[in-house]
């Protein structure tokens, strides 16, 4: 959802492709921790609020990374063979 809705928000500004990443956290706080750190990298972000039972944030979606900034996302767990 979150990346849906900045997509619609940003439009087609992407000057290069960009590569699509999705990471899981396994909390709300392990969420907003991983939340808080994007914004203080200054990558815009956009909060996703599920409206379903009126769960707050569920989900955030950030702007397009540049090559430069990729670093910045190498202490997220990913799948490694």
């Amino acid at each position: 959802h979150a990346a849906l809705e900045l997509g619609i928000k940003a439009g087609p500004q992407i000057e290069d492709h960009p590569s699509l990443v999705f990471l899981q956290t396994k909390s709300k706080d392990e969420l907003l921790e991983a939340l808080d750190y994007i914004r203080e990298c200054d990558i815009a972000t956009y909060e996703f609020h599920e409206p379903y039972l009126d769960w707050g944030l569920t989900a955030f979606a950030c702007s397009p990374v540049p090559s430069a900034k990729r670093d910045l996302f190498k202490h997220f767990q990913l799948w490694r063979k």
